[in-house]
């Protein structure tokens, strides 16, 4: 019988409560991280491969850290990223993403601004005051496709840095983008998805044309939730809710906009549901309630671009009992991870499964994982013993804590 589960709204909640990594020993520090490191505990939050695949960049509360990949040695420690602290006032700043530059080099992200550190050593800072128009509270960051990034926001609209160093806030040159635009994503052409709180979507084009879906003009309902997921194709999926219905939203690369009823699609039973995409148009539903560790997992649902719905796993209609579900992560190739209490499993865009544990396979323990796409096709998978890569069916321990 197979056990699968986990919860995306709830992923991050699970890294912060169940993940502690202590912190290494650089063999180097940069220059200006000031006094002895504040004794408090640190998690990863982001991990970036480097496009020559020599550099392991993990992002953590506090810290950034520089590892060798071929010799699992640690490089390096950052406190500061040019004239952005890690850490103020003996508070750690949460890393919000780490993302390539497709030369080598890497952006890194914090809520208070951005960093773009280059393959030879200089870096550019991009933060207010430094920028007088950019704001000072960040949400996520994707990249441009052309060596820059755009930064979404709690109120003041996405920002854009492009690879020359320029910047602008999308608001100042298109006053119909919403301000309250948390959540964003590529549109795989060079553009951006961007989904406002009150309800709205906006689509700005990679040829500065704006497009934008209301409740007036197109199928939404509500207000939006979360995160927004590349949906592999230019849309993406994203959770909406509207008084006490929810809704799963596909927005597609076309504009089109279908909605589906959590309720429908999801394990009745259950109190919440969220989704990750299979890349092939279509998601995985995963259905729980909440549990101390952890998500009690009740359900897993797959359906299809056609709009076929699979049961994969669901504890109501066998003699199963629920499953704690740690996190789970999709890895941008259509495979769905879970990490339970009984293993790690990986669900495939045929629904086929496999899970692995420290008894047939090299991980370092069978519980309490969390999950860390690297963007180059690899899965990072984290324990408080160690950091492993599964890729291509081989799981490699790189990093031992």
């Amino acid at each position: 019988m197979m056990k699968t589960r986990q919860s995306l709204f709830y992923l991050f909640i699970a890294l912060l409560a169940a993940l502690y990594v202590p912190v290494g020993h650089a063999a180097e520090e940069n220059s200006g991280s000031g006094s002895p490191e504040p004794q408090t505990q640190k998690y990863i939050s982001c991990i970036l491969l480097s496009d020559d695949a020599k550099t392991l960049w993990i992002g953590k509360t506090g810290l950034l850290e520089e590892w060798d990949y071929e010799t699992g040695g640690l490089k390096k420690t950052y406190r500061t990223l040019g004239d952005l602290p890690l850490v103020v006032d003996n508070v750690h700043k949460l890393m919000i993403d780490l993302l390539s530059d497709d030369n080598n080099g890497l952006w890194a992200v914090t809520p208070q601004g951005a960093v773009h550190l280059h393959a030879d050593g200089t870096h550019e800072t991009f933060l207010h005051p430094n920028v007088t128009w950019m704001p000072d509270q960040f949400s996520t960051a994707v990249r441009d496709h052309k060596g820059g990034l755009f930064l979404g926001s709690w109120a003041a609209g996405p920002s854009h840095i492009h690879a020359d160093g320029s910047s602008e806030l999308i608001t100042g040159t298109h006053p119909d983008m919403p301000a309250d635009t948390p959540y964003i994503v590529s549109d795989a052409a060079g553009g951006i998805w961007a989904a406002s709180q009150k309800g709205g979507i906006a689509h700005l084009k990679e040829d500065g044309s704006l497009q934008l879906f209301t409740p007036e003009n197109s199928p939404l309902r509500g207000r939006m939730e979360r995160s927004l997921k590349d949906d592999g194709s230019g849309g993406f999926w994203a959770h909406s809710k509207d008084k006490d219905e929810k809704y799963f939203v596909h927005t597609f690369a076309d504009g089109n906009i279908e909605l589906f009823s959590a309720k429908t699609l999801g394990s009745p039973h259950a109190r919440f549901h969220v989704i990750e995409p299979d890349h092939s148009g279509g998601i995985f539903i995963i259905s729980g309630s909440h549990a101390d560790p952890g998500i009690q997992f009740y359900s897993l649902r797959h359906m299809a671009a056609d709009g076929t719905l699979n049961i994969i796993y669901d504890t109501w209609s066998s003699s199963s009992q629920p499953i704690r579900l740690d996190c789970f992560r999709g890895d941008g190739k259509g495979n769905l991870w879970l990490s339970t209490n009984e293993g790690l499993y990986r669900i495939k865009q045929d629904q086929s499964w496999e899970v692995f544990t420290h008894e047939n396979s090299n991980l370092a323990e069978d519980t309490r994982y969390s999950l860390y796409p690297d963007g180059k096709g690899g899965i990072w998978i984290n324990s408080s013993k160690g950091l492993s890569r599964f890729e291509s069916g081989v799981v490699s321990n790189i990093i031992h804590y």
